[in-house]
This record gives structure tokens, sequence and C-alpha cells, in this order.
């Protein structure tokens, strides 16, 4: 289990913004990632834009916690997220967030699975649950002591976005360690952002979605997802 507290900004110069950060801060790890989030307590015609506070179910939680051979308290979750690197590492993440003075401050459970048991979990979730966002996300992390500073670019976002986050167990520690870090970044010039990525993709994309249910998204997303289930069987 972790705590995390984050802090999201975004970063309509790209290029410029990495640039400073290789020069502060040095190396950093490249990733891609696909990411698919399920949540099972709306119907499949409710309009997907009004999927405003979605759920996984305890009942489901614990099926999905024995499939998975997974550890963590029987509890709902506001959702459980899949994960896809491009190194081909699976990850699903059971989390709850919430927002505390513009800050991110989200408790997570998050594994590694292997192909057999993501396939397990993915074949009861399309029976039990849809997926409600999707997104492709590419990232450059780059570390200073036990600080994440992530500069990413979103499928479906105009801007790129940087999060930085601690994680630990206790919430005092983390809010003042994530504060004394912010201060050293003030010259980059950030707009802070408190909306999560779900609400900025629903907001910059209503027109599109505006007629599209909870079903017909989750269907589409799931033809994505389906092409990384064949690659495993192949």
């Amino acid at each position: 289990m972790n705590l995390e507290i984050e802090k999201k900004f975004s970063v309509p110069d790209f290029k410029t913004t990495f640039e400073k950060l290789k020069k502060d801060f040095g190396k950093y790890d490249h990733t891609k990632k696909e990411g698919f989030w399920w949540c099972n307590n709306y119907n499949s015609i409710n309009k997907i834009l009004n999927i405003e506070k979605p759920a996984i179910i305890k009942k489901d939680v614990i099926i999905i916690k024995s499939i998975g051979e997974l550890n963590l308290p029987d509890d709902s979750y506001d959702y459980i997220r899949l994960r896809i690197s491009g190194n081909n590492l699976k990850k699903i993440t059971f989390k709850n967030k919430s927002l505390v003075n513009n800050t991110e401050q989200n408790l997570e459970y998050e594994f590694d699975i292997d192909d057999e048991k993501f396939k397990k979990v993915v074949s009861y979730l399309k029976e039990k649950a849809f997926i409600f966002y999707c997104n492709t996300k590419e990232t450059w992390e780059f570390k200073k002591n036990d600080i994440k500073i992530q500069l990413s670019k979103i499928s479906d976002l105009k801007d790129s976005y940087i999060e930085v986050e601690t994680t630990g167990s206790t919430e005092k520690i983390l809010h003042d360690k994530l504060n004394k870090f912010l201060i050293m970044i003030t010259d980059y010039k950030l707009k802070e952002e408190i909306k999560n990525y779900v609400e900025l993709y629903f907001h910059e994309n209503s027109e599109k979605l505006k007629t599209s249910t909870l079903g017909r998204y989750s269907r589409d997303a799931y033809k994505i997802l389906e092409k990384y289930l064949i690659e495993m069987n192949e």
C-alpha cells in the first residue's frame, strides 16, 4: 500500500521544459504504456460524460484479488486500472483518489501481474465491469531523492503535463517533502492543474463524446486491449 501525494501542472512548451529537466535533474527513464480504467457502478446506457464517481465494488474486488493472488484489503475502490508497458510489463492498480487543498492525495495498491493472471482478470472484468477511460501515456521520469518528476504526453490531450509525486505512509511527511521540492521548481512557471486525466479528457473531447454511452466507449476501448491479449497468446 502506498499513500501517494501528487501535484500536477500543465506544460504548454514541452521541448523547453524537457531540456530544463535534463539540465536540473540529469538522467531519466522513458516509458510508454497503455492504461485501461474499469468501474462497475454504472450501466451500459449511461452517457460516458456522466461518469463522475466511478467505483469498483467490494464483492468484485474480492474475486479479482483471488484471481490475481493479490494482497490488499477487501473493500470498494474508485477504479481498477490495468496497464501494459512497452517492455511487456503488466500492472494492476486499485486506487482511491482525493483532492486535499488542491493536492492529489491517493491511496493505491499496485502489483505486477503475469500474463496468465492478467488475462483471467481481464476476462472477469469484461463480464462484470466497463472501461470508462483509456489512454496512451508516454513519460520521461526524473528523480530527486525520493521525489518523482514525470513529464508526460497523454493521448487525446493537447497539453503535456508534469506530475510531481512522493509516496510513503505518513501524510504530513509526504506533504512537507513535496512542498519543499516545489519551491525548487518555481522558475519553471508551470500552471497548476487540479483536474485528473479523466476529467481533462472528458472536457477536451466533450463534443466527440456527447452521444457516446459507457457501453459503446468500453467496447471500443476493449478492442485496443484485445490486441495485446492476442499478442500474449501468440
